[in-house]
């Protein structure tokens, strides 16, 4: 069985980009039986190349009683091909990297987002091929009971999973959980009633809280609320001093139970009064 491990031969990778220059991309893709590239790309000074159908041809050129490999080879998925290329001192890019997405963007689906950069064009939490960065996508016709964004206070925005108990471990909200943590700022898609997708601003993750819900199936659940807060950059060295103080206050009450009181829908008064009591109020310094 062929392995992207067993390809040693930088000159190999060298004389598949000669190939593909000499033939054309669409040309090189039929010899090769290959689709064009969705995500990485090796780029040599200005020029982008498909990754797998140059790695499929550099196989062949080293091993050519082996042959080069076929599409079926790359079980690895995209990021074992990236680390192929780089391996042998070659530069491996995203359409992310190339071109990322500004505060004001703005696309029709998620499908059109899904074909620019990548990544999946369902769940509401991902990450890009090839970006660090989460994106949260949130629509006033969809299924989760989400705050309309907000650009001067904080917001709520539900968690991930429609069906059963939310689980802060599992898949986009384990993403918020650790951009929470991290203090790293997402961005934030919405789609208005009617309207059309966009990066509407950067977000940091002031904090979260369980809270009663109902799943698709209409039975009552505990789900996450994630409390945002736009931001102006990235950089949190310069957001405001009270979402700073907030996420500070916020880690010191987060509770990571689903079994609260406040996410049950049959919770009593007092249960709740306690909870509060239990868990106290921050306390803000003077000044």
């Amino acid at each position: 069985m062929a392995r992207l491990s067993d390809l040693t031969d930088r000159t190999a990778v060298e004389s598949a980009l000669r190939e593909f220059r000499a033939t054309g991309r669409d040309a090189f893709l039929v010899d090769y039986g290959f689709d064009r590239s969705r995500d990485y790309f090796i780029r040599v000074g200005d020029e982008l190349f498909d990754s797998k159908p140059i790695l499929a041809a550099a196989f062949g050129a080293q091993y050519p009683a082996r042959g080069p490999l076929s599409p079926t080879d790359f079980s690895g998925g995209n990021a074992s091909t990236a680390r192929a290329l780089r391996r042998l001192g070659f530069e491996v890019v995203t359409r992310v990297e190339l071109d990322p997405p500004n505060p004001g963007d703005e696309f029709d689906s998620r499908t059109d987002i899904y074909e620019r950069y990548g990544g999946d064009r369902i769940a509401g939490i991902v990450r890009f091929p090839g970006d660090d960065i989460v994106n949260v996508f949130s629509d006033a016709e969809g299924p989760y009971a989400d705050d309309p964004p907000h650009l001067t206070r904080s917001f709520g925005y539900r968690g991930e999973g429609l069906h059963g108990a939310q689980r802060l471990e599992a898949g986009g909200n384990a993403l918020l959980e650790r951009a929470r943590t991290s203090e790293a700022a997402i961005r934030y898609w919405y789609r208005p009633i009617g309207g059309r997708f966009a990066f509407v601003t950067w977000v940091a993750v002031i904090g979260r809280t369980w809270v009663a819900g109902v799943g698709a199936d209409t039975v009552a659940r505990p789900e996450l609320e994630w409390q945002l807060n736009a931001v102006a950059d990235r950089s949190s060295g310069t957001w405001p001093a009270d979402v700073v103080l907030s996420i500070a206050e916020s880690s010191a009450v987060t509770a990571d139970s689903p079994d609260a009181p406040e996410a049950s829908p049959r919770a009593t008064y007092r249960q709740l009064v306690n909870r509060v009591e239990a868990r106290g109020q921050p306390r803000r310094p003077n000044g």
